[in-house]
């Protein structure tokens, strides 16, 4: 039988709270790969508005990308 999964602990979570500032540029870095590569498979399946959103989520991951790379110099 399926078991509900236990509480996770404040630090695994995925939330403005939990992340951690000095890991944000690689997480954006991340974040932004993983859709560009996400948005080719849509393009390739015939997804526009999916390819659309993904576009959308890796520009916006390169901006906070850009801007902790600027604020950090």
């Amino acid at each position: 039988m399926h078991e509900k999964p236990a509480a996770q602990p404040e630090y695994q979570q995925i939330s403005d709270d939990g992340i951690i500032n000095a890991e944000q540029t690689e997480i954006a870095q991340y974040i932004c790969d993983m859709c560009c590569e996400l948005a080719v498979m849509a393009k390739k399946a015939n997804m526009p508005m999916l390819l659309y959103l993904l576009r959308l989520a890796a520009a916006e991951a390169n901006t906070k990308f850009n801007d902790s790379d600027a604020l950090s110099r």
